[in-house]
């Protein structure tokens, strides 16, 4: 399982530099600091001293900088505006949630945070999905499932339509 930390920014009042130094600072007093992350699915480390430098490129609006432990997202989202998040791949290494809150305290300090959540990407993953063949190219069982007709590929998926956080199609 994976716990997410979502904060939704307003536009003009952040950036994914001070997202990430702030994210920095956190981990460096919690132990989680990693010393090398991929940066935007370069499979090359980048030792984290370096990232500031490569997040401040003109032009990047989108980044994800992966690790062991956690993995940052940041971008540009629905309303123009910017979504930030930490997700924590070994739960093992999850702060206690006195932390995390202190955490939305110190983001808040960076820009306009109008939205903050704790969330399970995983488990909102497998919400939505409707085709049968992801589920066997994981090993994940569908026995159970409620099953509907799907037009568009002709074949039998997962009907999602009553799932909490469903996404609903037209």
């Amino acid at each position: 399982m994976a716990i997410a930390h979502e904060m939704v920014f307003l536009p003009e009042t952040t950036s994914g530099v001070s997202l990430w130094e702030t994210g920095l600072f956190l981990l460096h007093g919690s132990g989680l600091l990693e010393d090398r992350y991929e940066v935007s699915g370069n499979r090359r480390p980048v030792d984290v001293r370096k990232i500031s430098s490569v997040l401040a490129k003109p032009g990047t609006l989108f980044f994800n900088v992966d690790g062991n432990v956690l993995s940052f997202d940041y971008g540009l989202g629905r309303g123009g505006n910017w979504y930030y998040d930490i997700r924590f791949d070994d739960e093992s290494a999850l702060p206690e949630l006195s932390i995390l809150d202190r955490w939305v305290t110190a983001f808040s300090d960076v820009g306009r945070l109008i939205y903050a959540r704790l969330h399970d990407p995983v488990w909102e993953q497998w919400q939505n999905e409707r085709q049968l063949s992801k589920f066997d190219l994981v090993g994940r069982s569908t026995v159970g499932l409620a099953r509907t007709w799907d037009p568009d590929f002709e074949e039998e998926a997962v009907d999602t339509t009553r799932n909490p956080w469903a996404h609903r199609r037209p």
